[in-house]
């Protein structure tokens, strides 16, 4: 009879660990992202005193089942920027003349910064998968 409860137990105990592996959260998967941020070269010449709201885009291609997030990286000091979401769906070129819309999207607001040369990126990223390209920031009395 002990035997028969030690067998039981022991089964009970091996059970139990596969209920708990099979339990863990497997890690999330690497992106198969099915979208492609395209580049569209922006510049934009700022006074060090600073620049009111401005807007940069791209039209990210293909398709997506996860919301993208918009963000700028590496921004001037005193910048700031407000970025959008583009909600799950597609978008393709027009197959007649190659037009793409301008789905993504960032505000910005640039407070005083020294002069020079900057070059942020204009990135999109569904939770995995990040893609980007640089935009040039010039701050001059020049401009």
């Amino acid at each position: 009879m002990k035997t028969i409860h030690r067998a039981a137990k022991a089964a009970l105990a091996l059970l139990a660990g596969v209920l708990l592996a099979l339990s863990v959260t497997a890690p999330a998967p690497a992106s198969a992202a099915t979208w492609t941020l395209r580049e569209l070269p922006q510049r934009l010449c700022i006074s060090p005193n600073g620049h009111p709201l401005t807007y940069f885009v791209a039209p990210v291609i293909g398709e997506w089942s996860t919301d993208l997030w918009t963000h700028l990286r590496n921004l001037p000091p005193n910048a700031t920027y407000q970025s959008s979401v583009i909600g799950p769906g597609s978008s393709y070129p027009d197959p007649e003349t190659g037009a793409t819309r301008l789905n993504a999207w960032v505000f910005a607001e640039f407070g005083p910064a020294p002069e020079g040369t900057y070059h942020p990126l204009f990135e999109v990223e569904d939770g995995v998968e990040a893609q980007s390209f640089p935009i040039t920031i010039e701050v001059s009395k020049d401009c």
